[in-house]
């Protein structure tokens, strides 16, 4: 009687460890695959912050260009562990990846960039970058610059 008690809860051990291991890989799992960057949009704000205590911050100019690509796709071939990102007449790049909490990161030998995604489903996925500056002006005020640029994928069925 022990020994079947024993080997049912090895049993149920082994079950329960096996489920764990499906729900991590549901969650990588939507982002391996080969991706088409179907629409690019990059917004260019200038601005900066005014005389208020604390600083507020002021738009002076916003811009935004979408680019809807039509016929030729820049791709992101990622793997489990490697993303090969491939511009239209450029070379490959590849990168390491990590998606957790909503981030997605690239990093290679020297860089590291940290997208915020919008959206993944198993055939969608947009995410975003901003890169933010700040500098003194002519002015008492402190200027901004913000690009953001946002990317639309479309999954490549095989």
């Amino acid at each position: 009687m022990k020994r079947i008690l024993f080997s049912l809860s090895l049993l149920i051990l082994s079950i329960t460890s096996c489920k764990k291991d499906d729900s991590e890989a549901a969650v990588i799992s939507p982002v391996i695959g080969l991706w088409e960057i179907t629409q690019t949009a990059t917004t260019h704000e200038l601005g900066h912050y005014g005389p208020y205590d604390p600083p507020v911050r002021e738009i002076d100019s916003r811009q935004t260009v979408i680019i809807d690509h039509q016929n030729e796709f820049s791709t992101l071939d990622v793997s489990s562990s490697s993303l090969i990102w491939t511009d239209v007449d450029s070379l490959p790049k590849t990168y390491n990846w990590a998606y957790e909490n909503m981030l997605f990161t690239l990093t290679d030998s020297d860089t590291t960039l940290e997208y915020h995604v919008t959206e993944l489903t198993s055939q969608t996925f947009v995410f975003f970058i901003k890169d933010f500056r700040t500098y003194n002006d002519s002015t008492d005020f402190v200027a901004y610059e913000e690009f953001e640029y946002v990317y639309h994928l479309d999954k490549v069925n095989n």
